[in-house]
């Protein structure tokens, strides 16, 4: 199989690539290293390559990064994906699909979010993701190829930048010499599972081409606070703040195990 990944360089298309060279079914794997808004530059791409299956990392995806320049991101993480299906849709052949989207397209809850909860994007970065989703779904209805949607709840790794969570912590322990840290907002749940077990995820939903919108997470809430707990040895006190909502974004993973389980038997 002849696999393509834009977003190759980040921290999931980087750890999809490793996992992919220990298959030997795998004849090779293509990053995308051109402008995903200029279309010139895909077909090129899909020119070159007669690819078998595609994942769409290729995205900006930090909250800090997307809010100072809203215009680019938008036209990366929209634009970008319309681009990318739009020229695959000129391609006979029958192409799998993903799409790496966001929980924050979900409305926070106290339970587990099912992929058909109510949508409420929480920023700019989850409305695009949204938005690139319901593309790409009216594109491919009528085409070869099959679609599949992964809402990604948190994930971590070591070569995250400083925008994202694990890295912030990590970077703040270490350069504040204090022992003891007030901090406010941990008392919130989430999903985390690391970048490589998201990957593997995603793998078993190529290995056995899923179609549609699947929650990927662990099922397992964690509040924030216990996870941070884990990068340091330090101190940490949670700050309450008044009329604090809880904001939790737990994934229900009922659908994802559901079709594992099927697909193993057949």
């Amino acid at each position: 199989m002849k696999i393509g990944i834009t977003g190759i360089n980040g921290v999931l298309g980087s750890a999809l690539k490793k996992k992919l060279k220990n298959y030997s079914y795998i004849k090779y794997v293509k990053g995308f290293n051109g402008n995903i808004t200029k279309k010139k530059d895909i077909q090129n791409w899909l020119n070159q390559n007669d690819f078998d299956a595609i994942f769409h990392f290729a995205a900006i995806v930090s909250i800090k990064k997307v809010n100072s320049n809203p215009v680019y991101a938008c036209n990366v993480n929209l634009n970008g994906t319309s681009n990318l299906i739009e020229s695959l849709k000129t391609h006979k052949k029958n192409i799998w699909f993903f799409f790496a989207s966001t929980s924050h397209v979900y409305k926070p809850k106290l339970a587990p979010i099912k992929e058909s909860d109510e949508i409420c994007p929480q920023n700019i970065y989850a409305m695009s993701k949204y938005l690139a989703e319901n593309i790409l779904i009216s594109i491919t209805a009528n085409s070869k190829i099959n679609l599949c949607i992964g809402r990604i709840f948190s994930f971590y790794d070591k070569s995250q930048s400083i925008d994202f969570l694990y890295s912030s912590f990590k970077n703040k322990f270490k350069k504040e010499k204090k022992n003891t840290f007030l901090v406010s907002g941990l008392d919130n749940k989430r999903d985390f599972l690391s970048a490589n077990q998201v990957v593997s995820i995603i793998f078993k939903l190529f290995k056995n081409k899923a179609k549609g919108i699947y929650n990927i997470g662990s099922g397992k809430p964690t509040t924030v606070k216990n996870f941070i707990k884990k990068l340091t040895k330090k101190k940490i006190i949670l700050i309450k703040k008044k009329n604090e909502k809880k904001n939790n974004l737990i994934a229900n993973i009922d659908k994802l195990n559901f079709f594992l389980k099927n697909s193993s038997k057949s």
